[in-house]
């Protein structure tokens, strides 16, 4: 084919995947199954554990629960959306649930190998980061000069959080997670906290319910469950 040809192509194959799609959540619809989107550490740390909770207290509600790679809201709206952003941003009717504030930790291996001491842990690395590489830049200058990396210390790049905080249980390296989302990894023992010292206490989990959907009595329970599920300790 031509090179407008292969455009074209490609166009009818992905709008031929948004109807399969479409036409794959119509038993959903009809089931008026209540929509959550969620960042995979979400997902993984907050919603999933307490999937089993709900089941039991709303045997008669179904949940879709999708995942969002980005912060940015989904098209089209699912229901109710969990993003992180800034708390002097929030829109009308977003819900903060979550603090987005974050320290650095690792896996007890790898702070073995360093003696134990978390300074040298992180002067040695590797550092982990995700895309927003400003983290370690921002929390660096507010310890002493003994946690500075040495110039041997690299800096693994991976993408989001859900990455950024598995590779650091396994192991990888030092990674800056949200306090948010790590608790469940840090009373199992598979991530140690290696400083009070925090950052982005301005950043946070928020909620967000599609206009028209927050009269629904579905909604409304869903809603409830997740702040109490966030507020739990």
């Amino acid at each position: 084919m031509t090179e407008a040809g292969e455009s074209l192509a490609r166009v009818v194959h992905d709008s031929f995947d948004a109807i399969r799609h479409e036409i794959d959540l119509l038993p959903l619809r009809f089931a008026r199954a209540v929509s959550i989107s969620a960042l995979p550490v979400i997902a993984e740390e907050i919603l999933l554990p307490n999937l089993d909770q709900f089941r039991s207290a709303f045997p008669n509600i179904s949940l879709h629960i999708s995942l969002a790679q980005t912060d940015r809201p989904k098209t089209p709206a699912p229901d109710v959306e969990i993003l992180f952003r800034q708390k002097d941003r929030l829109l009308p009717g977003e819900v903060v649930l979550l603090p987005g504030d974050a320290v650095p930790v690792c896996a007890p291996e790898l702070l073995a190998t360093s003696g134990q001491d978390p300074a040298s842990a992180v002067r040695l690395g590797p550092l982990l980061t995700d895309e927003d590489s400003r983290m370690w830049t921002r929390w660096l200058p507010q310890v002493g000069d003994e946690w500075k990396p040495g110039d041997m210390a690299r800096t693994i790049y991976l993408e989001g959080s859900f990455l950024l905080q598995k590779a650091a249980e396994h192991g990888i390296g030092i990674a800056i997670c949200r306090k948010a989302t790590i608790g469940r990894a840090i009373r199992s023992g598979r991530l140690v906290p290696l400083s009070d010292v925090a950052i982005d206490q301005d950043w946070a989990y928020t909620r967000r319910v599609a206009a028209g959907r927050e009269i629904e009595p579905e909604v409304q329970i869903v809603t409830d469950w997740l702040d109490r599920v966030c507020a739990a300790p």
